[in-house]
């Protein structure tokens, strides 16, 4: 709770399930089917003494195995992406998970997806009868008061973030070619990772301009955004870049007052548009480089842009997107002792009292 800078509440309660086992002082083996088995006992325990209502959970083997031990508990599964449709190195382990997909979104009492694009692949694609909510990633908005007099370096640009493929730096780091005055600043990314991107911008002669911090605290990647003046989106066009993410840096950026320069994809569009950002060609170094430029021309548009996005993210604060979540469960919870009780209809009509999209 302090790293996220939240106060203990009294609705909330953290269990810690045991997951590795010791053989000797240097050795510990971690075990899913023990973490899973402890897991059974205390929701079973909890049930028993009506302290759970509803399971909520992203992980995708922990939903199957609580939809498999029949709790008789409604569980809401939030999805952030299509695990089948990822870097699968074998037809059996793609059956394998999409299977378990399969199983899973059409046994769920509620679906949370973080795009739209997202929520219609998985409705099209998956025998989903469950009532479906979209929210989308957000940000603290406390944390983005005033700037204590730090000034902005017109001349730096700001990544914040992993350092996946899809995530397009290949792209930023080359377009530094035809920024040869500015100085481009990345957070994120594993020490390998970090590498693998130094010899590139060493290979594009942009070396002694990318600097890489790797992973940094919030406290300092909230100090060197403010110093920044323009944050980069350079996402390529691969499914889960262009349908499924809801980048969180783009909600930091907006946050904190930044020129935002992104890739022009479905998914970014469902946050960001014209009035807010330049968008450019994904996998464009030149396109990027040349809306930094155009952003750079135009300082009115840039601060009527800056304004706008500091507007729209108020919609996307992590207390709203809480609050929308809790209705959406409470309502997940009424159709569900609704159906306990038999009234409603259920099946791939659902409780018609549901107000959420199925």
């Amino acid at each position: 709770l302090e790293h996220f800078r939240l106060a203990p509440h009294p609705n909330l309660k953290f269990v810690f399930l045991p997951r590795y086992l010791h053989f000797t002082r240097n050795l510990e083996v971690s075990f899913q089917s023990l973490f899973l088995h402890y897991l059974r006992e205390h929701v079973r325990r909890g049930k028993g003494r009506s302290a759970i209502d509803l399971i909520y959970t992203r992980h995708l083997k922990v939903a199957d195995f609580c939809l498999r031990s029949n709790f008789g508990l409604p569980l809401v599964f939030e999805s952030h992406e299509v695990f089948s449709l990822g870097q699968v190195d074998s037809p059996l382990k793609f059956r394998r998970l999409f299977e378990q997909e399969e199983f899973v979104y059409s046994r769920i009492s509620g679906l949370v997806t973080i795009s739209e694009h997202l929520k219609e692949y998985l409705q099209q694609h998956f025998p989903l009868r469950a009532p479906v909510l979209r929210a989308s990633d957000g940000v603290d908005l406390r944390l983005f008061g005033s700037s204590n007099g730090e000034k902005e370096d017109p001349n730096l640009i700001i990544y914040a973030g992993s350092l996946f493929g899809w995530k397009g730096v290949d792209t930023v780091i080359k377009a530094m070619r035809y920024l040869p005055e500015k100085r481009l600043l990345i957070l994120g990314g594993t020490p390998r990772q970090i590498e693998q991107k130094r010899r590139l911008a060493k290979d594009w002669k942009a070396a002694e301009r990318c600097e890489f911090r790797g992973y940094v605290s919030r406290a300092e990647l909230i100090r060197t955004l403010r110093k920044a003046s323009i944050g980069v989106l350079p996402n390529h066009r691969e499914e889960i870049s262009e349908r499924f993410t809801s980048p969180l840096k783009l909600f930091e950026y907006m946050a904190a007052g930044k020129v935002i320069v992104s890739s022009d994809l479905p998914s970014i569009r469902e946050i960001l548009d014209e009035e807010v950002a330049w968008l450019c060609p994904p996998s464009s170094p030149k396109s990027l480089a040349e809306a930094i430029r155009a952003a750079e021309r135009d300082p009115l548009s840039a601060k009527r842009k800056i304004e706008a996005g500091k507007v729209r993210v108020r919609s996307f604060s992590w207390e709203r997107r809480a609050e929308t979540i809790q209705a959406f469960l409470e309502s997940v919870m009424r159709d569900h002792a609704a159906q306990k009780r038999g009234v409603g209809s259920g099946g791939a009509e659902g409780s018609s009292r549901s107000p959420f999209v199925r």
